[in-house]
């Protein structure tokens, strides 16, 4: 049987739209797929197999969110903020972009006093993470997938509740007794860029009102042929990531 932290109303709202989990594989950025399958995932042709990681994932989340709470009550975390701007802390339902309504989102929790969000990962041990946990910037310390995810998320959050919102925390859990917490600052030109490519990509493959065109997965494949002889979690800059994309930035003036 599937787990899933998400409801079946929820899941219905994310059909023939882009999500922030998703939007790194439709970039073909993502190491899990190509931009193939994640279009036809969201446009409700195929499904995502299940992975231990994803699966306990789910069912560890609500721990995982409890103790980065902790931390931040006992001031353990650098650069977070006053510890008592951490004791509320709240779920969120699906919140779609308020220019652009193909783009929905499910932060993992929220801070409201503090203005920040948190997107929570479960990992295998053996993935690294090269970059140190609680720097004072975690863009340049977690894969693009996840800085991707987070830049989406935050981009949506900001267009409802204002730009005040600043900062999403990456709690990481990879077993023992040790939570790593990657603070990831929103970035204006990497969010206004994927915006634009992510707009474009959604209109030829998952808008079921556009022209509904194949996806070149050769990118995603020579991305993926070049990450195989080194673990790579780093910033992407703008500038790479869409000249990488199924779509190129130029291609759209």
């Amino acid at each position: 049987m599937a787990i899933t932290a998400l409801s079946p109303e929820q899941k219905e709202r994310r059909k023939f739209r882009v999500t922030g989990s998703t939007a790194a594989g439709i970039l073909g950025r993502s190491p899990y797929g190509p931009p193939s399958l994640a279009c036809a995932v969201q446009r409700g042709e195929a499904e995502v197999e299940e992975n231990a990681a994803m699966r306990y994932g789910n069912i560890f989340e609500g721990a995982i969110r409890v103790a980065a709470q902790e931390d931040f009550l006992r001031g353990r975390i650098p650069y977070s903020k006053e510890p008592d701007v951490y004791e509320r802390v709240e779920l969120s339902d699906s919140v779609f972009h308020a220019k652009h309504d193909w783009l929905v989102v499910h932060p993992d929790g929220i801070f409201p006093d503090a203005r920040e969000g948190i997107q929570i990962k479960n990992h295998d041990p053996g993935i690294r993470f090269p970059g140190r946990p609680g720097s004072e910037c975690g863009n340049d310390a977690i894969p693009e997938h996840h800085l991707i995810q987070c830049q989406i998320e935050m981009e949506t959050w900001r267009s409802v509740h204002g730009s005040q919102w600043k900062i999403w925390w990456l709690p990481v859990y990879q077993g023992g007794a040790r939570l790593k917490l990657y603070r990831v600052m929103y970035d204006y030109e990497l969010a206004r860029d994927l915006l634009i490519v992510l707009e474009d990509l959604w209109h030829r493959h998952i808008n079921p009102e556009g022209p509904l065109e194949p996806v070149d997965d050769s990118l995603w494949k020579a991305w993926m042929d070049g990450t195989k002889e080194k673990t790579p979690p780093r910033r992407v800059s703008a500038e790479e990531l869409v000249s990488s994309a199924p779509v190129n930035l130029n291609s759209l003036a």
